[in-house]
């Protein structure tokens, strides 16, 4: 256990061995380093949101989103087609229909509601079954209060994902001395058939996390107001 180096206090500096339990179970809450060890078009079990979903090896996965470590959104406005699914398949591990209304700068965001994260990798799942409306255009977003969001990753023209179901694994740079709370997938042009629908259904992170500091990180924003955020 020991300071980061920047003044955010102190934490466990640990690497996570994949498929091991017990470990997760000894690590608690305290955050670590986590890195991506599984294959590229895998989220594996070495991820952040794999860990949060068995409460740090004290319970078999379920989908974060269900518990207390993990709130999933997704913007609202938009026309198209109405059966969106479930926004919690965000971060899930079953490809399932899900999917934004069809507009400009539509997203889902997920929100570590007692952690904060430098990730250095990210992956995303295709949704299916549906349309074919895949992916191609949009960027990975990170924000401390949930307001002012920093591209992380921008994609454009990106095929990766192209087929239901299908898993890609990116790298992200170093984000210096910011821990983000918030993370979002926003829409920046079309999808392949030439709407833009954001379709997906899955989402992992690998990095470095700890806990929140509540004396660092604004309070958490309504989904309503994030919801008018661009």
């Amino acid at each position: 256990r020991g300071n980061d180096g920047h003044g955010h206090g102190s934490y466990y500096a640990f690497v996570m061995p994949q498929h091991v339990a017990s470990s997760r179970g000894a690590v608690g809450g305290g955050g670590g380093t986590l890195p991506k060890t599984s294959a590229h078009d895998s989220f594996g079990e070495d991820g952040l949101l794999y860990l949060l979903g068995t409460n740090f090896g004290a319970q078999p996965w379920a989908n974060p989103a269900h518990g207390r470590f993990v709130r999933v959104t997704r913007s609202t406005h938009g026309g198209g087609a109405s059966c969106v699914g479930e926004a919690e398949a965000f971060t899930g591990r079953t490809m399932a229909h899900s999917h934004t209304r069809e507009a400009d700068g539509v997203w889902y965001a997920v929100e570590l509601t007692e952690h904060v994260a430098q990730p250095t990798h990210y992956a995303l799942m295709c949704y299916g079954p549906g349309g074919g409306h895949f992916i191609m255009n949009w960027d990975l977003q990170g924000s401390v209060d949930g307001v002012t969001w920093t591209t992380l990753r921008a994609h454009r023209n990106d095929r990766s994902i192209h087929q239901e179901g299908k898993i890609e694994t990116w790298p992200l740079e170093p984000q210096g001395d910011t821990w983000w709370r918030h993370f979002r997938v926003i829409g920046t042009g079309p999808e392949v058939k030439g709407e833009k629908y954001v379709c997906l259904s899955g989402f992992e992170l690998w990095g470095t996390f700890k806990p929140r500091d509540e004396a660092e990180v604004a309070p958490l924003v309504s989904s309503d107001a994030r919801a008018e955020s661009p």
